[in-house]
């Protein structure tokens, strides 16, 4: 569904990407993993539209889409969680997710928002409730709920456990795997927290500096001794 090609992003005079290569495949849970700064979000942002690529190719269902507008983007079926959420924070929640319906013009936007807060009970008991009052777990809950108002079929997950205490934290992933699982929804996490994503995920990458180190399925990334030293905090002689 997603492949990427010899991408490079540069933020002035820095490289932030440089040759990343991937794919994701449709139906698929797919990680990113790296520490702050290894460009994971500028990844993301490059996909949406957010940044200009410097060289390589992003094709969704085997369209380019390196030039597209955030909106057109939106329209072709990828909807972005960003890391920070981006809320509108002075407006409520039921106008929150109904804005992730902006795009569209169907009659099924009240069917899906149903479909959304049956995802996310908590919201359904606030829907008058102004977003920035709510909590951390809870306005993760509602930004991931307004992106699927989009009807996506790739979802961008930026650092969902950003923040979250490890309960709600455990809340918002079995909703991920819900969402992959039913919907069918393809999903592209970038995440520091490397024992979850892997957990949820059939194929995993790691990013360092801007580049690809490594990549396999998930279950063997766990073995992997770069992500047992570097993510897990494992040594070979505690083990």
């Amino acid at each position: 569904m997603l492949e990427i090609e010899r991408l490079s992003v540069r933020h002035g005079n820095i490289t932030a990407l440089a040759d990343v290569t991937l794919r994701v495949e449709p139906g698929a849970t797919v990680c990113m993993l790296g520490a702050n700064g290894a460009g994971k979000t500028t990844l993301l942002n490059t996909i949406s539209g957010l940044l200009k690529a410097a060289a390589g190719t992003i094709r969704f269902d085997g369209r380019e889409i390196v030039g597209a507008r955030g909106h057109e983007i939106v329209r072709l079926g990828i909807s972005h969680v960003p890391e920070r959420r981006d809320l509108f924070p002075d407006m409520s929640v039921r106008e929150n997710i109904m804005m992730g319906a902006y795009t569209r013009a169907d009659d099924e936007v009240d069917a899906d928002f149903d479909q959304v807060v049956t995802y996310f009970p908590i919201l359904k008991e606030r829907l008058s409730q102004i977003a920035n009052t709510l909590s951390g777990g809870e306005q993760q809950m509602l930004a991931i709920g307004r992106a699927l108002m989009a009807k996506p079929r790739l979802l961008l997950l930026d650092e969902p456990s950003l923040g979250l205490a490890p309960q709600v934290l455990d809340q918002i992933f079995e909703i991920i795997e819900r969402i992959n699982t039913e919907n069918g929804t393809t999903i592209f996490l970038v995440e520091q927290n490397t024992q979850v994503a892997l957990a949820v995920s059939s194929y995993g990458y790691v990013l360092e500096t801007g580049k690809i180190v490594a990549e396999d399925k998930a279950a063997n990334l766990l073995e992997n001794d770069l992500i047992r030293r570097s993510y897990l905090g494992i040594s070979e002689s505690a083990e």
